[in-house]
């Protein structure tokens, strides 16, 4: 401790380590409440026929969030006096930080039906994003307590005034005021919603999803035959041109170019009995070509051809038999030869 020597006095100034606070430190304030998403539009599927239409499949506005609360001010009792340390007053509690703002819901997406281009024109729809919900604002911080009394001394003396060995110690001693409490931060703005996209089918008719492959028993191949539909779509640019002014949408969109369907049907012309072979199954593909490819199982051997007339696809059964069945024949011997020769089996 250092000391400052005049006379036959002394005087020390205390350390800042020797410290005694003093009242209550605030509470911080409560976080404020993340604001929830805005709904995202419904979807919406239309068939256009050339009367003017307003859509309206906008997203919701994301909800704010909510502002944090304040700290309170730290509790402050009296200062303590004549004390021989210093003091610290209790400091304000902080702010509480905002609440995020909800993300915006998104634009419905829009399928539209429309043999004709041009009827798009008498068509405006908003599909814009909702707009993201404000952040809520930080709490104040509560105001820290301050010192009546900032600084003060305190003497002792020891031995009798007038003697050799008379000395007194002065100390002094201070007192610092508690801070003030931080500002929350304030929350973050939320997202803008996603644009609506559209999806154009020039066609007449509701669109069936597409089936490009399946696997398929044969009971149901030789009875009814099969129909496997492919559709082939492209992604453009340009949506907002086809709409009325004023129109909001995604400029990207998917444009229906093809839709392939092709026939499969079994016939069967071999001399085994069919009910055998009812619960094989094959596999039918369209390929990028749009042809019908056909996998037989494994463990089924067939004689046969393929035929097609139009979009049809016959396939014609001359033999067939189990793999099993063929692995277990054993050779009985060979006679004849040239175009006579037989092998028994």
């Amino acid at each position: 401790m250092p000391a400052t020597v005049t006379g036959d006095r002394c005087s020390w100034l205390a350390q800042g380590s020797d410290v005694q606070t003093f009242g209550k430190q605030g509470q911080s304030g409560k976080a404020g409440k993340v604001g929830s998403q805005g709904k995202n539009s419904d979807s919406l599927t239309l068939f256009l026929d050339g009367s003017p239409l307003k859509l309206d499949i906008s997203g919701q506005k994301g909800v704010d969030g909510e502002n944090g609360g304040n700290g309170s001010d730290g509790n402050c009792s009296g200062q303590p006096s004549n004390v021989t340390r210093n003091l610290q007053a209790a400091g304000g509690g902080n702010g509480g930080n905002g609440g995020n703002g909800g993300d915006g819901g998104n634009g419905g997406a829009l399928t539209l039906y429309a043999t004709n281009l041009d009827f798009l024109r008498q068509v405006t729809v908003n599909a814009a994003g909702g707009a993201g919900g404000f952040g809520g604002q930080g709490g104040q911080g509560g105001k820290g307590c301050r010192c009546s009394q900032p600084f003060w001394t305190i003497q002792t003396c020891s031995g009798r005034p007038g003697d050799a060995n008379y000395s007194c110690t002065t100390r002094e001693f201070s007192c610092q005021d508690g801070l003030d409490g931080a500002t929350g931060n304030s929350g973050r703005n939320g997202r803008e919603g996603r644009l609506g996209q559209l999806t154009l089918i020039q066609i007449d008719r509701p669109l069936t999803a597409d089936q490009p492959s399946a696997t398929v028993p044969l009971s149901e191949l030789k009875e009814r035959g099969y129909i496997l539909s492919k559709n082939t779509w492209e992604t453009r640019t340009g949506a907002m041109s086809l709409f009325a002014p004023g129109s909001l949408i995604d400029d990207q969109y998917r444009i229906l170019l093809d839709r392939s369907e092709r026939s499969f049907i079994l016939i069967w012309n071999a001399p085994q009995e069919f009910n055998r072979f009812t619960n094989q199954r094959f596999t039918l593909t369209l390929d990028d070509q749009k042809e019908m490819k056909v996998t037989v199982p494994s463990e089924l051997w067939i004689e046969g051809t393929t035929q097609k007339r139009n979009n049809v696809t016959e396939f014609v059964v001359y033999n067939a038999v189990f793999e099993r069945d063929v692995t277990q024949l054993e050779a009985k011997g060979i006679t004849g030869n040239g175009t006579d020769l037989r092998l028994f089996l």
